[in-house]
C-alpha cells in the first residue's frame, strides 16, 4: 500500500508566500501609476508669470489678450502659445498682418517665426473669452522649461516670461 500525503494549502495552488509577493507587485505598481500622475500633473501645471505686473497689464491692455502659457512641445521642436481674447476687436487690431504671435528666446536673442507646417489662423473672427493656441517651430531647442522669452504681437512685447 501507497500513502499519499496530502498538505493542506489554499484552493488556487498559491502558496502564501506567492500570494504575498503579487500583493506586493500591485502595490509597487499603483504606486508607481501614482507617482507618474503626480509628476505629470506637477511638469504640465500652469506657470504663472506675475500678472498683476505692469507690463502684464500694459499688453493686455494694448493686445486685448492675456497670454496664458509658453511651452515647449513635439520632443522640445517646437513651442506651443495659449492666449486668452479679452477684446476681440484690440487683438486683431494687434495682430495686424502678422497674424501670429513671435517669441523671442531671451538667452540667445533668436526669434521663433515659423509656424507649425506654414499653418497661420486668421485673427479676425477671435471671440471674447475663448482660448487660442499657436505653434510655432524651435528646430534648434531653443526655448526651454524655465527659460525666459519675450512674447510680441504686433508692436506690443512682453518680456520675461517664464517657459512652462
Amino acid at each position: 500500500m501507497s500513502s499519499a500525503v496530502v498538505t493542506p494549502g489554499p484552493a488556487d495552488g498559491a502558496s502564501p508566500l506567492q500570494r504575498r509577493v503579487a500583493f506586493l507587485a500591485a502595490l509597487v505598481t499603483l504606486a508607481v501609476v501614482a507617482t507618474s500622475l503626480m509628476v505629470s500633473a506637477w511638469v504640465h501645471r500652469p506657470v504663472p508669470y506675475a500678472r498683476d505686473a505692469p507690463a502684464t497689464a500694459a499688453f493686455e491692455d494694448q493686445t486685448g489678450l492675456r497670454l496664458l502659457r509658453v511651452a515647449p512641445s513635439g520632443a522640445g521642436g517646437l513651442v506651443a502659445i495659449s492666449y486668452q481674447v479679452l477684446e476681440p476687436s484690440k487683438a486683431a487690431d494687434a495682430f495686424g498682418e502678422a497674424q501670429i504671435p513671435l517669441i523671442i528666446d531671451e538667452a540667445t536673442g533668436r526669434t521663433l517665426a515659423n509656424p507649425l507646417m506654414g499653418h497661420v489662423m486668421g485673427h479676425h473672427a477671435m471671440k471674447e473669452a475663448l482660448t487660442y493656441s499657436t505653434v510655432l517651430e524651435d528646430p534648434s531647442h531653443l526655448v526651454r522649461p524655465g527659460g525666459l522669452v519675450t512674447v510680441v504681437v504686433g508692436d506690443v512685447r512682453l518680456e520675461h516670461v517664464v517657459v512652462a
